[in-house]
């Protein structure tokens, strides 16, 4: 079988051609912008989890990750003796490797034809792109696998061009290898190198007929499998998410990812919502300036690389993207978008390549026509466009100065007193927390617990144990220890309330901290001016000030405590924020006997409304929806309004205990419509037991 070469070239390429001093350039121009973008702090994500796996050889969470834990290993003990700080050791892993890519996706598009131009365009218009970006600056996995997915599209392309079988032994070994980092983003991938390797599809078919090409090709595949068998020897580490792996069946378990027991809750209108939001991402990826020649690109790519290669961009933008968002069961919120985002890291290489091949048609002809702008003008040109888009991303992408996780955590160790006990949950405060007290050594006299038991060696029973268990287990730890101890989830009661976290105590109280007063006013400072764009640190600084709050705000007019003055400014300040009049709103509706605050009420849900910001936590969404529905009815008995604020409500918290449940189910009965009532029995049926009898009156309060 002959094929003609993708580049039209008159001699044979090798692949020293494909790259040379502009994927160089390419490597350099990325890596540099990376290390001046990257955060100087233990951000959130899983930063801090693999800061901690790569520093103090832990086992990162499911499935692992076995590559990339055996490459940062290493390179954090070496690079560690000559950059001092932990953070950036860990970050400039991500950033290498990204750099790496971007420089290999050059050389994928060299193969497409002669046009170094183009070819440059694409690699950086991908290493610019916002996702692509915001992952090679922190630690993390996906850059790797955008590295050796795009080590198996330039096997496969060279493949294509040359026709040597040693290009099919190369991509079963890199593909192997991108299993052993992230399968799944690595499967989701494959269906765009299958498109992408048709035209070879009688070659492939004529070298698997001898037994020797399928034992070299399965010896390839499984060599790049064989991360995989360091999870077998870490049955004890400081650092794993679930504990160490003891056994085959363990080891299938983890890396198949079936210790995840998430309740998603997310519907078909949930992967529609995500559909659309991908696109309109995609669409951002080259800015507004780059939008029209993306769209140009993706027309003119079939007439210019051909079917396969315009078929197999499509596939891979699809992979990750679209086929993927019913995959996750992530529901279509500020918080699914947050943690969907990364998937679509080596997806977007597709929107980059259609920037760059639409620059260079609309410049090709533009020159056609104008002669004036042929040679030197048709680069400079380039170059502006190529330019706009770090331009205009770079104040977004810029996290160099980022401290919010850092300053947080340093604030809570250096408060608590000698030889405390603190509880924490969730990543957003294990990462940050356990990274500064474990790999920097930050308060090490004081002890770290996670709730759930997970993460850290010293948990007090298995993190599979019902939630039940799970507390009767903390409480016997608490009344057993002698050392103070102390929960940043509020999950005591009584508690004294620090803001930052609460203490265990048996009688309410409150104590004002000097240093954690000054955290609340930077995180405030933050707020009101909207320095805060990363998702996923919108979320935290959002929990941290309904912490803050929970503390500050309901002790309002009734309170006889001394409040100092500063902290009477920081509450002033917190009111005008959503999770400030929250609070409010819940310390109103709990004084039931005073009928004269309803109307304040309305007006306090009617200015929350407008000021409700996209990072909201969805238990606090839920709530605001209930008390809003609950107001409506007490205020004018407005029926319809209150359904709507219950769905929205129950929209947003889809749990058994959100209290917006019962009130809904009892009003969708009363209406009289069957559409209603069928509404409300579908409910009864989604939570059953939830609604007994008699409870839940929609006109009341609780208690009255």
């Amino acid at each position: 079988m002959t094929l003609q070469p993708l580049h039209s070239a008159g001699s044979p390429r090798t692949a020293s051609s494909d790259f040379g001093y502009p994927a160089l350039l390419v490597f350099g121009l990325a890596l540099v912008t990376y290390i001046l973008t990257m955060p100087r702090t233990i951000t959130l994500e899983d930063a801090g989890l693999f800061q901690m796996v790569c520093h103090l050889d832990g086992l990162a969470h499911p499935p692992g990750y076995p590559l990339f834990s055996l490459f940062c290993k290493p390179f954090v003990a070496v690079a560690g003796q000559v950059i001092p700080n932990p953070v950036i050791t860990g970050n400039l892993i991500s950033a290498l490797f990204a750099a790496c890519a971007a420089s290999v996706f050059y050389a994928c598009c060299r193969l497409l034809g002669n046009d170094v131009r183009l070819a440059i365009l694409a690699s950086l218009a991908w290493a610019f792109s916002p996702v692509f970006w915001s992952q090679a600056v922190i630690i993390e996995v996906y850059s790797l696998a955008a590295l050796l997915f795009m080590g198996c599209l330039y096997s496969v392309m060279k493949l294509r061009t040359s026709q040597r079988i040693a290009w099919w032994y190369a991509a079963c070994l890199l593909f192997g290898l991108s299993l052993a980092n992230h399968w799944p983003l690595a499967v989701l991938c494959s269906t765009a190198l299958l498109c992408l390797a048709w035209p070879n599809l009688t070659l492939i078919v004529d070298w698997l007929r001898s037994p020797r090409t399928w034992y070299l090709s399965g010896l390839w595949f499984l060599v790049g499998l064989s991360p995989y068998v360091s999870l077998l020897l870490e049955s004890e580490t400081a650092i794993s998410v679930t504990g160490g792996i003891n056994g085959f069946s363990e080891f299938v378990a983890y890396v198949t990812r079936a210790h995840y027991n998430q309740e998603f809750n997310a519907g078909p209108e949930d992967s529609l919502a995500f559909t659309a939001w991908l696109a309109k991402m995609t669409l951002h990826q080259a800015t507004l300036t780059g939008l029209p020649f993306m769209l140009l690109g993706l027309a003119a790519q079939f007439r210019r690389f051909g079917h396969s290669t315009g078929w197999g961009m499509i596939l891979l933008w699809l992979g990750s993207t679209v086929v993927l968002a019913p995959l996750t069961g992530f529901q279509f919120n500020a918080s699914g978008k947050a943690f969907f985002m990364p998937y679509t890291l080596v997806a977007m290489a597709a929107p980059a390549l259609w920037f760059a091949t639409g620059v260079t048609t609309f410049l090709e002809a533009l020159a056609a026509r104008l002669t004036a702008f042929k040679g030197l003008a048709e680069n400079l040109i380039a170059a502006i466009l190529l330019a706009s888009i770090p331009v205009q991303l770079y104040p977004a992408q810029d996290r160099s100065e980022t401290r919010l996780a850092d300053s947080f955590a340093r604030s809570v160790l250096y408060s608590l007193p000698a030889h405390a006990v603190l509880f924490v949950s969730g990543d957003s405060q294990i990462g940050p927390l356990g990274y500064l007290h474990h790999v920097e050594g930050v308060r090490d006299d004081i002890e770290l617990h996670s709730w759930e038991n997970t993460v850290f060696a010293n948990r007090l029973g298995s993190p599979f144990l019902p939630e039940s268990e799970r507390d009767q287990l903390v409480a016997d730890y608490i009344s057993e220890t002698r050392r103070p101890v102390f929960s940043i989830p509020r999950w005591f009661a009584p508690h004294t309330d620090y803001g930052a976290y609460i203490q265990a105590a048996a009688q309410p109280n409150t104590i004002y901290l000097p240093g954690l007063g000054q955290w609340l006013d930077y995180a405030l400072t933050l707020y009101e001016k909207d320095l805060v764009r990363e998702a996923h640190s919108q979320r935290f600084l959002f929990q941290r000030l309904g912490d803050f709050s929970s503390m500050l705000v309901p002790r309002g007019d009734n309170s006889t405590e001394t409040v100092p003055p500063e902290w009477m400014a920081l509450r002033a300040r917190l009111l005008q924020t959503f999770p400030g009049q929250l609070s409010l709103l819940e310390a109103l509706y709990a004084d039931t006997g005073n009928t004269g605050r309803i109307p304040m009420m309305a007006a306090l849900i009617a200015r929350a409304e407008e000021r409700m910001p996209d990072a909201a936590d969805q238990g606090a969404l839920g709530r605001f929806f209930f008390l809003a529905g609950q107001v409506s009815l007490m205020n004018t008995g407005d029926r319809d309004s209150a359904i709507q604020y219950f769905n929205s409500s129950i929209d947003a918290y889809p749990q058994a205990d959100n209290d917006s449940i019962c009130p809904l189910i009892r009003l969708l009965q009363e209406t009289g419509r069957v559409d209603q009532q069928a509404r409300g029995l579908k409910l009864a049926r989604q939570y059953p037991g939830r609604c007994v009898a008699g409870a839940g009156n929609p006109g009341n309060p609780p208690n009255q």
